[in-house]
């Protein structure tokens, strides 16, 4: 134990614990000096100095790692949500452009791809379909990027019936 944990030795209002009065020139009407109990308050104090202070810094460098791991989580929500609406997008750009005869229904895709920052790893048209898988970085690019795919192309009524 560092002493610190009691005090008994502490003077309140010009009166230690035992009762004896302490005049205002530091010493006790019993003959003894009274520097000991000042001693023993003021060592506890600085032994206890600037505690606070560090444990409010761990707080905040806590709560600081906390919203760095949530901004990074929310932003590879986000991205993935934004790499699936671009690969619909261009899927659909592929397959109407298909349909409307285009030699290379894909290019429409590769731009539509390219307007909201996303890049075309593959395009294909099977049979009416166009598949489509688009990548899209996250803000800390040392992390994997997110893929997607999508396809789109028409539906046919007599399959609509059934």
């Amino acid at each position: 134990m560092n002493g610190c944990a009691k005090l008994d030795g502490v003077e309140r209002d010009g009166v230690r614990p035992d009762g004896v009065e302490q005049d205002p020139g530091g010493s006790d009407r019993a003959g003894s000096d009274g520097a000991g109990s000042d001693r023993a308050v003021s060592t506890c104090m600085k032994s206890d100095a600037g505690s606070g202070t560090m444990l409010g810094v761990v707080l905040i460098m806590g709560v600081a790692v906390c919203l760095t791991a949530l901004t990074l989580v929310g932003n590879a929500l986000v991205v993935s949500a934004q790499a699936r609406s671009a690969a619909d997008m261009a899927a659909l750009a592929a397959a109407g452009a298909y349909q409307a005869g285009e030699k290379e229904p894909c290019r429409a895709a590769v731009d539509n791809a390219a307007k909201v920052d996303a890049t075309v790893l593959e395009c294909r048209i099977v049979d009416e379909d166009a598949l489509v898988s688009v990548l899209r970085r996250l803000l800390l690019t040392s992390l994997p990027p997110v893929e997607q795919r999508s396809r789109a192309g028409p539906e046919f009524c007599d399959e609509l019936r059934q």
